[in-house]
């Protein structure tokens, strides 16, 4: 299994796409340079990634497991 560490996140409001490094942990806003609007998500939503991205975070990539199972092998 690989891990995508880029994703476009593209703005619903004004359709801007920008090219961003997903971090390890989930973002749950991010800033628009096309309008200067701050991009949130509801309480029910993963991350900015899984809604507004071409690439889901790294949690919903199974990161976490991936990490778990490289401690545990010698």
């Amino acid at each position: 299994m690989s891990l995508i560490y880029e994703s476009i996140l593209t703005c619903p409001t004004c359709g801007y796409r920008q090219k961003q490094s997903i971090p390890s942990e989930k973002l749950e806003k991010y800033f628009c340079v096309g309008c200067a609007c701050v991009i949130t998500i509801s309480k029910e939503e993963c991350c900015v990634f899984c809604v507004y991205g071409s690439h889901t975070c790294l949690v919903e990539q199974g990161w976490e497991l991936m990490e778990i199972k490289l401690n545990k092998d010698p």
